[in-house]
């Protein structure tokens, strides 16, 4: 009998649905940091974290039922474009 791997515990629907819950925290904290922002960089990063972490909030929730959302990555990634921006318009 073998060990189940790491990708066989992520596809049990309560790991996959824990993962979606704690994204959704995060994203709720870039809303929060969208409209409570006091700079320019506050925002970016705000709504960065929207996009990155909602996104994989999304993919966390559909994995299990194996579907996808088409172009969701591509939210994903502007995302983390928009925190790293942040990052170097605070400088």
């Amino acid at each position: 009998m073998s060990k189940p791997t790491l990708s066989d515990y992520l596809q049990r629907k309560n790991v996959r649905f824990t993962l979606a819950a704690i994204c959704a925290f995060f994203a709720a904290q870039g809303i929060y940091l969208l409209f409570a922002g006091e700079s320019r960089s506050d925002i970016l990063r705000g709504g960065g974290e929207i996009l990155l972490w909602g996104g994989w909030a999304v993919v966390n929730a559909l994995k299990p039922y194996e579907r996808t959302v088409p172009g969701l990555h591509i939210a994903i990634n502007v995302g983390l474009i928009l925190i790293v921006s942040s990052w170097i318009a605070r400088t």
